[in-house]
């Protein structure tokens, strides 16, 4: 049966995919993410672009919303530039995860420098 094997398929999937969550470890991972939105956070605040996600450490994630002017014409170019991040409720939304790195965030913020007249 072709529903049962692509059940099957998905649960072996997800089950990977929980197996290596739990190798690195729940705890490094947010770990991680922090870190990564923090690079981001400590050029967020020195800029003209303004933070709509709460930083109190309670209400803290792994997501981070920011304003700028022209947000959906600096989504298009984060688009362009390869850099996958949301536009929603005309915010720019960022979540980066374990699979991204320090220079990814870099990038980000490259991208963002260049902006900067128009945010």
């Amino acid at each position: 049966n072709t529903r049962v094997l692509l059940y099957y398929k998905k649960s072996r999937t997800f089950y990977s995919s929980l197996k290596l969550l739990n190798q690195i470890g729940i705890e490094k991972i947010q770990t991680h993410n922090q870190k990564l939105l923090d690079r981001l956070i400590k050029y967020l605040e020195d800029s003209s672009y303004k933070i709509e996600s709460s930083l109190e450490p309670k209400h803290r994630s792994s997501i981070l919303s920011f304003s700028a002017k022209n947000g959906k014409k600096l989504w298009e170019k984060l688009q362009k530039n390869k850099i996958i991040v949301s536009y929603r409720e005309r915010l720019i939304r960022v979540s980066p995860h374990f699979y991204n790195t320090p220079e990814e965030i870099d990038q980000l913020i490259d991208v963002l420098k260049k902006n900067k007249n128009s945010s």
